[in-house]
């Protein structure tokens, strides 16, 4: 019986001989032989160190997470690494995986589906010698959340001492209207001129109205900002508030607070620089009073 090694894999030669004793006829020889071969592994295998497990949000990239493989013989495995198995193939398709790096320095990376949940996915990696190496993570797909949404509600005025309720909505992709959160306040530089606010919400949660109370015997403008939240994001807004010092003083529409500079526009449009539209009020001569 002999043995050898090619291509790693094992070959066993058996040859057996029988002899005719004690017969008148010629000397018999009966060779028969068998070759039987098995696969054999040549050295030890691969080995890839723990990778950690992954977090992401539905449908997003996730970061990558690093890992190291080597080989006793090979030093550096030059097959790249595939996917085995997803246990949650809805969660993470196993075509979503994918592997970057260089050397014995890797990462991997998924894009999952928009299904949220958890699986356990399986990586593999080859020596020259085909001897295997796996490694299993944890992905865990958490569902997108978007920042709710806020209108912001157009530059308004009051009177002195009269309060004013402005209308403005509010929405959210993932969380109902009715659960979302809205507060605001006013700002510092507006304490002097308003006062308070408060809310009020139909019942479907995304009309929302804001009344704003106005400090007793000023005028000017005043600022308020509002806010919402879906209980993990925030959206902010805030709009002009003139409180008028007279009911015969109107203030014009669309006044824009937002670049810091006191421009107004008419009723018909045009650019104004803090123009006010002035109602039944004439000097002793009989002229409007014009302001400069």
């Amino acid at each position: 019986m002999g043995q050898y090694v090619f291509n790693n894999r094992l070959t066993i030669v058996m040859t057996g001989v029988s002899d005719a004793q004690n017969g008148s006829s010629p000397v018999r020889m009966l060779t028969n032989s068998s070759t039987l071969t098995f696969p054999t592994a040549a050295g030890a295998p691969p080995s890839i160190s723990p990778i950690p497990n992954i977090t992401v949000m539905a449908g997003q990239p996730s970061t990558y997470a690093y890992f190291v493989v080597s080989d006793p013989e090979d030093g550096v495995p030059t097959a790249a690494p595939t996917v085995v198995s997803s246990s949650n193939p809805d969660v993470v398709p196993p075509a979503n995986v994918q592997f970057g790096g260089s050397g014995a320095n890797s990462y991997v990376f998924v894009n999952p589906a928009g299904t949220e949940g958890t699986s356990a996915v399986t990586i593999q990696i080859l020596d020259s010698a085909k001897n295997p190496a796996q490694r299993t993570f944890t992905v865990t797909v958490q569902p997108l959340n978007y920042a709710p949404v806020i209108s912001t509600p157009p530059p308004t005025n009051t009177q002195a001492g009269t309060f004013v309720t402005i209308p403005f909505t509010v929405g959210d992709a993932e969380t109902i209207a009715t659960n979302l959160t809205v507060s605001g306040y006013i700002t510092n530089y507006s304490g002097g001129i308003l006062a308070t606010l408060s809310f009020t919400s139909d019942a479907s949660g995304t009309n929302r109205t804001v009344t704003v109370t106005p400090v007793a015997g000023t005028n000017g403008v005043g600022v308020v900002a509002l806010i919402v939240s879906d209980g993990a994001k925030i959206s902010t807004t805030a709009f002009p508030i003139m409180v008028l010092p007279a009911p015969n003083v109107v203030f014009s529409d669309h006044f824009d607070y937002g670049t810091g500079a006191s421009v107004l526009t008419n009723s018909a449009g045009a650019v104004a620089p803090f123009e006010l539209q002035l109602a039944n009020v004439a000097t002793q001569d009989g002229e409007r009073p014009r302001l400069p």
